[in-house]
Order: C-alpha cells, then structure tokens, then sequence
C-alpha cells in the first residue's frame, strides 16, 4: 500500500520536482502545499501518513508547524528539510519530536532516492513503534513490562530523538512521566545510570553504532528522586549508508521496575 505523504514548501518548482520524482517508484502518493496554511487545510479533510516540510519559510516556518502539531497531539511523522548551517533548528526540532532530518544538497533531484528512503523508513518505524506498544502493553498487564518509550540515535552527533510513554495513556498520547527528564545525547542518559552499568552501556552503544549489530542492554536508572528503574533498551534497527557506516540506530525502551518487584515479592512469599 502506498504511503500518503504531505510536503509543504513556498517553491512552487520544488513541489513539483518533488511531486515527480517521489511518485515514480508507486511507492508514495504525495500532496503538495505551498503554505502551512494551505497544509493545515488540506490535513482538515484528509489523513496523511507523513509530513515533509521545509523550514525557511515566510509566515510560519517548518519548526514552528512541527511545534503546532505536537501541541495538540499530532503525532504524524514530520521529516524536517533544512540547509546547512541550520543545525541549532535540527537539533532544537528534534528535540520538539520531529522523526528525521534532511539536510538539502542543493539538488533535489539528486536525492529524490534518498528522500524517499527516509520517508519509508519513518513511516514503517512509526507502525511498527505502535504495534510494538500495543503488544507490549497487553504482555504488561500479565508480566508487570510497560513500553517506556521509542527512540533513535544518530551517530553523526550521538544525540537522541526519543518519545516517551505513560502506558496508561492513549496510544497516541506521548507524556513524559518518567524518572528523569528525556536525555538528548548518550552522555546526558549515562550520568543518570547506576555507576555499575555504565561500561556496559558504553558496550551497547559501541555495538549498535561501529558494528552495526542489533541487541539489548539491561541498566538501571537513578530517578529524580533517588530511586532505582530497572530499564531494558533494545536497538531493533539499524541503517547504513551504502559504504557501511552506521548513520542511525533505533528502538524502544522497556520499563522491568514492576516486573523486577513481582519477582521479589513471590521470592518473600
């Protein structure tokens, strides 16, 4: 089933580039719109399965659209176009949930494959970030596992995309209950760890982003509060360029703090 994509950009001669190139392989179905405005119409009547949007733009600009979006729980996956030398809005757009980056060559044409790649790999991980809560949040109610949030991390900054979940709320509700504030790099998630966990962390991070491997790590949190989280990261994908670097690694992160504490309390029974 092709993917219906929504790009909004004020050239009108990119759009149609876009238009031409993104639609050749059938593997997309894409709107145009030449305004936020024009694109919130268009988002009224119909449902998109991603948004790609450039951030230069008069009147509102693709960062300020993202924020929209989110501020009312629009959760649909945002693909950000920016030009060097904007890398405080990448990073600042991450950070305000959007899913991907792409940094414009100058050339459209040129990276249509590219463009396309990056919006079937948002796209799928979506799907495949709710399918993972659902099952997870039904293996909870048995197990005491709650899914406590998805994320990506890019090698070129080692600097995280992460969306966190309270398992209670609505599967297409993203909160940040959790026991520290969202980290943005893996140094910043270190520091929160437990003493003890942080070379084998340090390991994960080494496979999943040199090697290329898929695994899982097991560490503990020190909360807020001082209390401990007993947290499983699992990194399920993993893309390369084609000469075999590692460009970006994703996953989801389990909380076992329930879980951990059934156990303990059938061991004292």
């Amino acid at each position: 089933m092709a993917i219906h994509a929504l790009l909004v950009n004020d050239d009108e001669d990119v759009l149609q580039l876009a238009k031409g190139c993104l639609e050749r392989s059938g593997k997309i179905l894409l709107d145009v719109a030449n305004s936020v405005a024009v694109a919130e119409s268009m988002m009224e009547a119909k449902r998109y399965d991603a948004i790609i949007s450039e951030y230069d733009m008069p009147v509102t600009n693709g960062l300020e659209f993202l924020i929209k979006l989110r501020d009312v729980g629009n959760q649909t996956p945002f693909i950000l176009f920016a030009k060097k030398g904007e890398e405080a809005n990448i990073i600042e757009a991450l950070e305000k949930g959007a899913d991907f980056y792409i940094q414009k060559s100058g050339n459209l044409k040129n990276q249509c494959v590219d463009v396309e790649h990056k919006i079937v790999q948002t796209v799928r991980k979506y799907n495949c970030d709710n399918e993972l809560r659902r099952s997870v949040r039904a293996l909870g109610s048995i197990e005491g596992v709650s899914l406590s949030g998805t994320w990506t991390l890019h090698t070129d900054s080692m600097r995280f995309e992460a969306k966190h979940y309270d398992s209670s709320e609505d599967d297409h509700d993203p909160r940040g209950k959790d026991p520290i504030d969202p980290p943005r790099s893996v140094e910043e998630l270190s520091s929160h760890m437990h003493p003890d966990d942080r070379q084998k962390f340090s390991d994960f991070i080494r496979d999943i982003t040199l090697i290329g491997k898929t695994r899982d790590v097991d560490y503990r949190l020190v909360g807020r509060d001082g209390s401990i989280h007993y947290i499983r990261a699992i990194a399920d994908e993993i893309v390369k360029e084609e000469d075999g670097r590692v460009i970006l690694a994703s996953g989801i992160t389990l909380d076992l703090t329930k879980r951990r504490a059934m156990k303990e309390s059938s061991k004292g029974a």
